[in-house]
């Protein structure tokens, strides 16, 4: 790892995890369990505000597009933590237990929409070998996700338990996809370049989509059938996304690192 303290961030937010697991896994009373649950998310997903921030930082001025490609991850891991921060705040202080198609959810879909952004600017700015397929690949996302929406609003409709937070939580899905496809359609071409701590940090952010993907549709699950509660294990899923993310901006703030020291005499 080196002495750049590169990996601090990681090493923080790992250390939380650790926490958080055995806190869930082991039953601990340290507390109220909507104050622990939600603190120890709430510290990791600000710990991946400020990592990607330190990326943000350290990319030199002259490169414009990538700062502001940058710019829109930066957003969108802050929507994410603030949709973790008003959960927070429902849950604890104004005793809310139906999160769902509020703020959060608000705040959330926005934190998507910057994300998509953010990948198809590092599409155009050169990361891919091609800069014409990314619109496919949107649709493509669209067609998938639409077809799995489609059939998941039927079924629920034909049931009668069509509800507007199942649309809300299968809309999480059709996110997600669009978004994995465009990473993949990123990191393909990075797999020739012999530039491994790029093509790692993506395969991380990468990773943290299908992450976040399985959590969605788990939790889609587990709101159907109101099992959901803070502190449940799924919770340690939505944290890994959030730790994917800080190992993808360590490596990046690595290399950043490596690449601004002088050459050895």
């Amino acid at each position: 790892m080196g002495d750049d303290r590169s990996y601090n961030f990681l090493i923080f937010a790992v250390v939380v995890f650790i926490v958080q697991a055995i806190w869930i896994l082991f039953d601990l009373n340290l507390g109220p369990e909507p104050i622990i649950g939600n603190v120890l998310i709430c510290l990791i997903s600000f710990t991946a505000v400020i990592a990607t921030f330190k990326v943000h930082k350290s990319i030199p001025k002259n490169f414009s597009k990538e700062k502001t490609a940058l710019l829109f991850l930066l957003s969108a891991i802050i929507l994410f933590f603030l949709g973790d921060l008003n959960c927070f705040i429902e849950e604890v202080f104004l005793n809310s237990t139906s999160l769902i198609g509020g703020l959060s959810d608000i705040l959330w879909f926005g934190a998507y929409m910057c994300a998509i952004i953010s990948i198809i600017f590092f599409i155009l700015i050169g990361f891919s070998s091609s800069r014409k397929g990314f619109g496919a690949v949107i649709l493509l996302g669209l067609i998938f996700g639409g077809v799995l929406l489609y059939y998941s609003v039927y079924d629920s409709l034909i049931n009668g338990t069509l509800t507007f937070s199942l649309i809300v939580q299968e809309m999480y899905l059709v996110y997600d996809i669009i978004l994995l496809l465009l990473i993949i359609y990123l990191v393909h071409p990075l797999m020739s370049m012999g530039q491994k701590s790029i093509f790692y940090s993506w395969i991380s952010l990468g990773l943290s989509v299908i992450t976040i993907a399985v959590y969605d549709f788990i939790f889609a699950g587990l709101s159907k059938s109101d099992s959901y509660y803070t502190g449940h294990p799924i919770d340690l899923v939505y944290s890994g996304f959030y730790l994917l993310i800080i190992l993808a901006c360590s490596i990046k703030i690595s290399s950043l690192n490596k690449r601004g020291k002088p050459a050895p005499k």
